[in-house]
């Protein structure tokens, strides 16, 4: 099961969980993308303009700030572990970037073994990328991507473990 809050097609599936990182991602009506603030989902919610939304963990980046939480181990998570990690922000135009970093050399044969960036390494690539707003989507073994180009020629980085749910994003016409 995904962790907390979970909207598909305007209906509330799972009730948004409170913890100190998890945000939201959410799709309203009109096609725009936010990342929400963990202390913010709440607001969200009650406006009812979500048509699509899901929690992760960790928010990266809160208005362009990285979350005191991810500077010093003692209040939370492990800081200095490497992984596949996979993140997603909405830029200052409205564009969303998705980052996913994964160790791709040797052909790809070491792809799986879990070197990469720590997570406030992450936030810190996510603010040089020019977020505001940014939060980890799954990485490590779960971190995946497929991009299909508007040829239909399609890109992908498959995890070893399935995930409970996708994005899937369209161009704006």
């Amino acid at each position: 099961m995904p962790y907390g809050w979970v909207v598909t097609e305007g209906q509330e599936l799972l009730k948004p969980e409170y913890a100190p990182l998890a945000g939201a991602v959410v799709v309203t009506h009109d096609g725009s993308v936010r990342v929400v603030a963990p202390d913010s989902i709440a607001l969200e919610r009650s406006h009812k303009a979500a048509l699509e939304a899901f929690q992760s963990y960790p928010m990266l980046l809160q208005n362009g700030v990285v979350p005191p939480p991810l500077h010093r181990a003692s209040q939370g998570g492990n800081l200095e572990h490497r992984d596949i990690r996979l993140a997603l922000c909405t830029l200052e135009d409205g564009r969303v970037l998705i980052a996913l970093t994964r160790f791709d050399a040797l052909g790809g044969s070491l792809e799986r073994i879990p070197l990469g960036l720590t997570t406030p390494e992450m936030a810190a690539l996510m603010g040089a990328l020019g977020c505001r707003n940014a939060l980890s989507l799954d990485g490590g073994i779960s971190g995946q991507l497929l991009l299909r180009d508007a040829g239909g020629a399609v890109r992908s980085w498959p995890g070893l473990r399935s995930v409970p749910l996708g994005l899937v994003g369209r161009a704006k016409h």
